[in-house]
């Protein structure tokens, strides 16, 4: 069986990876967004890009649902995380460049997944620390 965390870093290396890498090569071929031509061409990678990275978490929350491995848990989020922060890296200049191409919205729902990734990887991670703590005298006894 394959892990959530193989099949996510295989997700993101053979589907995020080449539309961000788009992405980028649109903004060096493109000087701004002021072009007709332009911004058809960002339009339609920034709602490529949008639809990736919502696949992408939904990807991630289906193959860790009903799963204890909060190890598991932690290394997929943080694989998510990890390409959003690339993602992040180059849609932030391009949102300046383009701001009519669609990749101000783009950059927003960026740090939305972001803040989402974090805050389920960081529920993992307090989870993971207060297993098999019992604080001494909840039960009567002190340890």
């Amino acid at each position: 069986m394959t892990s959530c965390s193989n099949e996510a870093e295989a997700y993101f290396t053979n589907m995020f990876v080449p539309v961000s890498s788009e992405l980028e090569r649109l903004g060096s071929i493109y000087p701004n967004g002021d072009s007709e031509e332009a911004c058809v061409a960002f339009t339609e990678e920034v709602a490529l890009h949008k639809a990736t990275v919502k696949l992408a978490y939904r990807h991630i929350v289906t193959c860790l649902k009903g799963s204890s491995d909060l190890d598991e848990m932690i290394r997929c989020w943080n694989i998510l995380i990890r390409f959003i922060d690339q993602s992040l890296d180059i849609v932030r200049d391009l949102r300046e460049r383009f701001p009519y191409c669609g990749t101000p919205d783009l950059y927003n729902e960026l740090l939305e997944y972001r803040t989402a990734a974090t805050q389920r990887r960081d529920e993992a991670q307090e989870e993971r620390e207060c297993v098999g703590e019992v604080p001494g005298g909840l039960f009567g006894t002190d340890g």
